[in-house]
């Protein structure tokens, strides 16, 4: 009856866990923005550790995938910054709220002679809070120019 006891509150405990990770959220605009301003500047600090540690706090994205964008994002940007310097400025260059339910935050790592495309969407979903639905970075900055 004790193991039995023991498996039922394994189960509730890993179930509650799991829900609580995918319930990751942030409680308003302000909170997004310094969220995102932390993950940018360790970019930029050349800290991919600390910055998926920091994205990983307020993301709703699966924790697999973001385990594996943390690994392949260290080795390109490193390639990235062997090709084209190391990062000496950040930008937010777009912000843009819809309705108060989508919030789009875009920035720049500059580098020497290039820059990354950084961006975050959000949406306000349940008790009007934020949820992290898509953290891309590219470095095509001719995108930057599209509407």
């Amino acid at each position: 009856m004790l193991q039995k006891s023991l498996i039922i509150f394994a189960l509730f405990f890993f179930q509650n866990l799991l829900y609580a990770q995918t319930m990751k959220s942030l409680a308003n605009l302000e909170a997004v923005q310094k969220a995102c301003q932390g993950v940018i500047q360790s970019f930029a600090d050349n800290d991919t550790n600390t910055a998926f540690e920091r994205l990983d706090k307020f993301s709703s994205l699966p924790q697999d995938e973001l385990y594996d964008m943390k690994y392949k994002t260290a080795e390109q940007f490193a390639s990235l910054y062997d090709k084209f310097g190391k990062p000496i400025d950040t930008k937010l260059i777009k912000e843009e709220l819809i309705q108060n339910v989508a919030y789009q935050l875009v920035y720049v790592v500059k580098l020497e002679t290039h820059a990354l495309r950084i961006r975050f969407i959000f949406y306000n979903g349940k008790d009007d809070r934020w949820y992290l639905t898509s953290f891309k970075w590219d470095d095509k900055l001719s995108e930057i120019f599209k509407n």
